[in-house]
């Protein structure tokens, strides 16, 4: 898959807005400001645009856990499928891989 690398950020600029108004809410690359990867609707009554746009912003730290968790899930699957013990070093993985799902996760969360 090919998209522009992450880490992405909510802007953490004002959307374009006078806070009665709709405006936008933008998604760009952390590291290389630049263009938006994506221009999110805002509207202050329904509060939806900044929960979208952090959505979006999550997807590479998302997509990453989701692969890793995977793997190491079909590790262990592999391992008790041919009739092995999983060890505390699997479960160390298996569990390190559940933390990073859920930093990704949190990131989903309103900022305080």
């Amino acid at each position: 898959m090919k998209h522009t690398k992450g880490l992405w950020e909510v802007d953490p600029m004002r959307p374009e807005t006078d806070g009665e108004l709709p405006g936008y809410v933008y998604v760009r690359p952390t590291i290389r400001k630049g263009s938006p990867i994506a221009r999110v609707n805002w509207q202050p009554t329904k509060g939806e645009g900044p929960a979208n746009a952090r959505l979006i912003a999550a997807a590479p730290d998302l997509a990453d856990a989701l692969r890793d968790l995977e793997l190491v899930a079909s590790r262990l699957s592999n391992i008790k499928h041919q009739g092995g013990e999983i060890g505390p070093d699997d479960w160390s993985d298996l569990w390190w891989e559940i933390q990073t799902a859920r930093a990704a996760l949190a990131k989903l969360e309103v900022e305080k």
